[in-house]
């Protein structure tokens, strides 16, 4: 066995894990992806054997996320399709509809932008009607990815104004501004 193999961890008291999921997130979004992603393996080994099916697909999710951010799109959308299938089964709407804004993210990054956009616009929907704001911010961002990745940068600009105005008001995290940021450069600096 290795010495990452979740067999040889010390047990984890699930309410720690719960304590330091801000820390994981804000670890993959900072550069960190290999720390998170370390983490993420042995809270979702946990919550398997504690038997908490949902928590251990959370985990499947962000682990996912790690994934498709490397380029390992086959690998992420075969987590994302096991994670969603736990949603689904647990009627975790709103979980499912994060994992679906995954999943029109990874098909944006395998260019089927057409699949991309729907499964971005029904994440966003979900995630509107249950109030989700920082959620549907999220997709909504994904959303301008897949317009400018298309080569419509206008666009893509324009639904960057309205989310910046959005947040502004107060829904968002602080990576998701640095991304609108980032983003605003990037697609600011080519003729459109």
């Amino acid at each position: 066995r290795q010495a990452g193999d979740a067999d040889n961890l010390p047990a984890i008291d699930l309410r720690d894990l719960d304590a330091t999921t801000h820390d994981l997130h804000e670890s993959r979004a900072f550069g960190r992806p290999d720390e998170a992603l370390a983490l993420w393996e042995r809270s979702r080994h946990a919550r398997e054997a504690a038997g908490d099916v949902v928590g251990a697909a959370i985990q499947l999710n962000n682990i996912a996320e790690v994934y498709s951010d490397r380029g390992d799109l086959e690998t992420a959308a075969d987590m994302f399709r096991v994670a969603k299938r736990t949603f689904d089964q647990t009627h975790s709407t709103g979980l499912a509809a994060v994992v679906v804004s995954n999943l029109g993210r990874l098909a944006t990054r395998s260019g089927r932008f057409d699949e991309g956009e729907e499964l971005l616009q029904a994440a966003v929907d979900v995630m509107g009607e249950l109030g989700a704001t920082a959620f549907e911010a999220e997709a909504e961002f994904r959303l301008a990815e897949n317009e400018a990745a298309r080569g419509h940068r206008r666009e893509a600009l324009e639904r960057i104004d309205a989310l910046e105005a959005r947040l502004a008001r107060g829904s968002g995290s602080a990576p998701l501004r640095v991304s609108l940021a980032q983003a605003r450069a990037e697609w600011s600096e080519r003729p459109i």
